[in-house]
């Protein structure tokens, strides 16, 4: 369920750009992490990668019409997404919140620190000039380390293990599914 925005603006959670940039962002960053972890992919791989998650799209209304056909377009498409993106005071000050923690319970914190790096890492550097995150040489150093020894302790961690998290969304699904509870 979306809840409502306030906004000066005409706002719809169902633009089809915007379900478009939030389903790209998916797209686009569940690739980058499979390859940081895991290694690169094939050019073959790559597309029937792309092509698989096609359905984070399908499930935000974009149809197949709206979505780039082919990994090349998308890459087309997210580079030109990328020059569009605007500053917003609010987005901004939002993003700043967020991430700094400082409306999150004090035992949260440490655990919110790490995360706020990594969220934060994982942006391409005009988005977060964009959204006036701050990032410095010393941040840059921690987020090269995790990402040096992250990859080398996932690979150890047997799979159904690293796997869990994804089991048990499935198995609430199916049970939504099957008791015709809601989903969203």
């Amino acid at each position: 369920m979306h809840a409502g925005v306030r906004s000066p603006g005409r706002y719809s959670a169902y633009d089809t750009d915007l379900q478009l940039w939030v389903a790209a962002t998916l797209a686009h960053n569940g690739e980058w992490f499979y390859e940081r972890v895991l290694g690169p992919l094939d050019a073959a791989s790559r597309e029937q990668i792309y092509r698989d998650s096609w359905i984070f799209g399908t499930a935000l209304q974009v149809t197949a019409d709206d979505w780039p056909q082919t990994r090349a377009a998308f890459d087309d498409y997210w580079a030109d997404a990328l020059t569009r993106l605007e500053p917003d005071p609010i987005v901004q000050d939002y993003c700043r919140r967020l991430l700094s923690g400082e409306d999150s319970p004090l035992v949260a914190r440490p655990v919110l620190a790490l995360q706020s790096l990594m969220t934060r890492g994982n942006l391409e550097p005009q988005v977060r000039e964009v959204l006036a995150l701050p990032w410095t040489p010393r941040e840059q150093r921690l987020y090269d380390l995790f990402w040096r020894v992250f990859p080398r302790v996932y690979r150890l961690v047997p799979r159904p293990l690293r796997q869990l998290h994804t089991t048990i969304i499935l198995r609430d699904l199916r049970r939504r599914l099957r008791t015709g509870k809601r989903v969203i």
